[in-house]
Parts: C-alpha cells; structure tokens; sequence
C-alpha cells in the first residue's frame, strides 16, 4: 500500500498540518496570507528559497518534491505527469500548473464537509463517514471529539492488505492519541484554536513521519 498525504483540519475548516510521503506533484506553495502560518514551511509563501528550490529544516528520505509513484490531488487528469528525479525536468517547472497549496486544502476539505452533510440527510441511522475511494485513490477520515479532523490519501489498495478490520484509520488514531497529544495538545507554545497559527513543529513532524514509516503496510 502507498501513502500519498497527510492534512490535519480545525473545527475552523482550516488546514492547520500538512505532510506527504508519496506524491507524484506537490502543489505550489500557497499565496501571499492565503496559509496560516505553522502548517508546512514548504507550502508556505514565507518559505526561504535556493536556487528556486523552497527549502525546509524538516529532513527525510523522501522529503522532496517529485517521486516515481503516487497521485495528484485536484489536477486535471491530462496534465503531464511528472517524471522521476533522474530527468531533466526541473522542480520549477514540475510546479508550474500545480494548484496553489491553499486552493487545494480548500477542495479536500470541501469533499470531507459534503461527503458528511449528504450521509447525515441521506442516512436513517447515525451514521459516520469515515472513507471513500475512487479508482486512483481512497480517502480516510478520523475527527476527534474536539472536532479536529486528520485525512489521509491512500491508494485503493487500503485497508486490504492488512489483518486488522480498518489499520488506516487505526493510524490515524494513533497520530493523535500519539504525537498529537504530546507535542501539539500538551505543548503550551502552540495556540491551540487561535485561527491565527498551524501546529506544525519538528518533535511533531519527525513523530508523524516515523509513525507512518513504522507502519506494516507502508510502502
């Protein structure tokens, strides 16, 4: 199983974590106060660059900005895909019709709110929704009580390659009940629903990214 992406939502609709492992095309770094700021130093527009390369002091494996699998969020379906980094393909060029990162946060929150609201007005029980796949992808939902709500992008291949009944959204459970909790619930310099500021931070970012490394069925 590949995992693409990783968002974390407030009970503001805001986007307030983001991260990847997989992805074919990353989107542009949001515009200029289009972003909070504490959600991806690669996504934000205040983000130094070198060289045309948005730099982050966050370091992994697969910490960059093309790869030879995955999926792209909210692209049209006949842009070029990106080729593996061993082209000539440069990364500005790579970026060039990608939607803008805030622009596309925006559309997979918008799914997740719709997806609720027709389940609630459809369904005769109280029903939760928790997933939905397509042909290229299947989206995973967890909401916390204090209406926090992490989303992973997986491939379809999710939830059947492994014993347990859902292990993704397990993860996702294990995210929060996990590093959530210690370094963004229990760290007093992050503003906990401030509408002003993401809960991004290095002891948080580095526990996510070794959590879902850890996993059996990552890829």
């Amino acid at each position: 199983m590949t995992i693409y992406s990783l968002y974390i939502f407030d009970r503001h609709c805001a986007c307030v974590y983001y991260h990847d492992w997989h992805r074919t095309k990353r989107p542009r770094p949001a515009g200029k106060d289009a972003l909070l700021p504490g959600v991806s130093r690669v996504m934000s527009y205040q983000a130094p660059v070198t060289d045309g390369v948005p730099q982050s002091t966050f370091t992994s494996p697969r910490n960059t900005l093309v790869s030879s699998s995955g999926i792209v969020v909210a692209v049209n379906a006949d842009e070029e895909v990106v080729k593996p980094p061993s082209s000539n393909l440069s990364i500005s060029q790579a970026q060039g019709t990608a939607l803008p990162f805030d622009e596309e946060a925006k559309l997979v929150y918008g799914v997740i709110f719709s997806l609720r609201n027709m389940i609630k007005k459809l369904s005769k029980r109280d029903e939760q929704f928790t997933a939905y796949r397509t042909s290229n992808y299947k989206l995973h939902l967890y909401e916390t009580p204090s209406l926090y709500k992490f989303v992973l992008l997986t491939d379809v291949r999710a939830d059947m390659t492994a014993s347990l009944p859902s292990p993704v959204r397990f993860a996702l459970r294990q995210i929060y009940a996990g590093p959530f909790l210690e370094f963004v619930v229990r760290n007093p310099l992050i503003p906990m629903d401030s509408r002003t500021q993401g809960i991004d931070n290095e002891y948080f970012r580095a526990s996510v990214d070794r959590l879902i490394r850890g996993l059996s069925f990552f890829q």
